[in-house]
C-alpha cells in the first residue's frame, strides 16, 4: 500500500478514536499525520495473533473496532477494547510483550 494511502487511513482511524483513547485526545491534526508513519493499520481474522507474547513489535497502534483477547502462558488475562493502545509496551521500553493479542 502506499505511503499516502496508508497514512490517509491511519489518519482517519485515529480521528475515530480520538474521543474514546485518552492517547489521542488531545493530538492536533499535524500531530496525527506525523503518527501516522509508525501506526499499523491491521485488519486480523477471527482467532489471529496480533502479537505473540515474547516478540518484540516496533509498531503501534489503537484498537479502531472490536476486541482482543489478552493472553500470558495461553491463559486469557483480559480484554482489549475500541480505543486501547496495542503494541505501545514494546514501542516504548524496547523489551519484549508480555502478553499475547489474539482476535
Amino acid at each position: 500500500m502506499a505511503t499516502a494511502v496508508r497514512c490517509e487511513i491511519a489518519v482517519s482511524l485515529l480521528r475515530q478514536v480520538q474521543g474514546i483513547s485518552e492517547f489521542f485526545s488531545g493530538l492536533k491534526p499535524h500531530e496525527l499525520e506525523d503518527l501516522c508513519l509508525f501506526v499499523e493499520v491491521l485488519t486480523p481474522r477471527a482467532a489471529e495473533v496480533v502479537i505473540e507474547e515474547r516478540s518484540q513489535p516496533t509498531w503501534f497502534g489503537v484498537l479502531c473496532k472490536g476486541s482482543l483477547q489478552v493472553l500470558q502462558g495461553g491463559t486469557r488475562v483480559g480484554t482489549l477494547r475500541t480505543g486501547d493502545m496495542i503494541g505501545e509496551f514494546s514501542v516504548m521500553t524496547g523489551l519484549p510483550s508480555p502478553v499475547s493479542l489474539q482476535a
